[in-house]
């Protein structure tokens, strides 16, 4: 075992000196935040122009307001009744809403007074724009200083306490909101699975190409160098996957700022499905590419043959739009319960969707064997001879392998 820990200590530490793990892991979140900064520095500049907002009169853009605690007795002289139509109560408003008639109400709480909260009804946050919440903060000020100059300067501090009421995630059409999550996680776990996994190829396709292999299999085991190799990029795949779930979950808040979407803060059922789903897929590719770069004679020959075993993983990217718009539809099932493409599907379903409680556990058991499947297998390629051999690598040789066949 200490053998096995000194091989993980050190491909972790190698790999963390490199600055392509520090590019690809922070370079990429940071071009995304700061793209997503730039668009709120510019959108935060719409308040002045209040005529950009929600309450415009703009074609699919017309919002209406329940106010119980009759704060609203009158518009902002640069906000039209046509634009902004006032209902008695939430039912005909949401009626309204269900037919297209508006985009979006909110709905003025009877103490706003005391804690300054509206509930915004959004059936498919299209008014989830930095315009339309600064156009609700400027009509709620207006309403309480009647003085339009005064209630945009007050804006600009964003007093509303804004809470979004959407579709419920386990509704058959996923949510504007949960569409961008689901595919944010999608996103990740495809990115941090083959990130990790290539690299791991390479790293065994290196090692013996330059013949690093010969010195380590004098005192090691294969199996230990394959289990400590396995280990240490795992440790750094968990490293950047919070940097990227990190990174998400920034942009996420800054996007919705001040608003309670349901979803900012995970449960902590969703975020261990996440992590089982996430090691043991991570288990599976892992071993099948360290494998297979135990077989190639270099890093070249290598990677003629990673798409094909990677290629369960595109699926659920490739399908994103039938997964996304429908997270429990039968596509998305099945992508969640086959166990090559599972670990990416059936975490980020669980993210956003009501998933019936049978499908996770079958899905973790199915993949639980997969990668217990790929171990075996893979230990059984991780071998002295396979090490030290410069044999081409193809199909037939693969083939011959995986059916305990030994190539002569």
């Amino acid at each position: 075992m200490r053998k096995t820990l000194l091989v993980a200590k050190y491909e972790a530490t190698s790999l963390l000196l490199k600055p392509s793990f520090w590019l690809v892991s922070f370079v990429l979140p940071i071009v995304i935040l700061a793209l997503n900064m730039g668009t709120q520095i510019v959108a935060n500049r719409v308040p002045e122009a209040v005529d950009k907002g929600p309450g415009s009169g703009d074609a699919g853009m017309v919002w209406g307001y329940v106010d119980p605690s009759g704060i609203i007795s009158e518009l902002p002289p640069d906000v039209t009744s046509d634009a902004l139509a006032r209902y008695i109560d939430v039912d005909t408003a949401q009626a309204d809403m269900d037919h297209g008639v508006i985009a979006a109400f909110f709905e003025v709480d009877p103490d706003y007074v005391e804690n300054g909260r509206v509930v915004v009804h959004d059936d498919k946050l299209s008014a989830a724009s930095v315009g339309g919440w600064s156009t609700l903060e400027y009509v709620m000020n207006y309403a309480l200083t009647k003085e339009a100059s005064l209630a945009r300067a007050i804006s600009q501090g964003a007093p509303v306490s804004i809470e979004l009421i959407e579709p419920k995630p386990s509704e058959a059409d996923a949510s504007g909101q949960a569409r961008v999550v689901l595919y944010g996680a999608l996103m990740i776990l495809f990115f941090v699975l083959t990130f990790s996994s290539s690299m791991l190829l390479q790293t065994v396709a290196r090692e013996k190409e330059n013949r690093t292999v010969e010195v380590l299999l004098v005192s090691l085991h294969p199996r230990q160098v394959m289990v400590g190799k396995v280990l240490g990029m795992g440790l750094l795949a968990l490293l950047q996957m919070g940097i990227w779930l990190g990174g998400a979950r920034l942009v996420l808040a800054r996007e919705m700022s001040g608003i309670d979407i349901g979803i900012g803060g995970l449960p902590a059922g969703a975020i261990a499905w996440y992590i089982v789903y996430f090691a043991l897929g991570y288990i599976t590719y892992a071993t099948a590419m360290s494998a297979l770069g135990a077989m190639a004679p270099s890093v070249r020959e290598a990677g003629q043959f990673t798409f094909v075993v990677l290629l369960p993983l595109m699926l659920p990217l490739w399908f994103n739009y039938q997964i996304t718009s429908q997270p429990n539809g039968p596509l998305a099932t099945a992508l969640s319960l086959f166990p090559l493409s599972a670990p990416v599907t059936m975490p980020a379903r669980l993210l956003v969707a009501d998933v019936p409680i049978w499908q996770p556990l079958l899905g973790v058991a199915g993949l639980a064997a997969t990668a217990y499947g790929m171990v075996s297998l893979g230990g059984r390629m991780f071998r002295a001879d396979t090490l030290l051999s410069l044999q081409s690598l193809n199909w037939k040789r693969i083939l011959g392998e995986v059916r305990g066949k030994q190539a002569s």
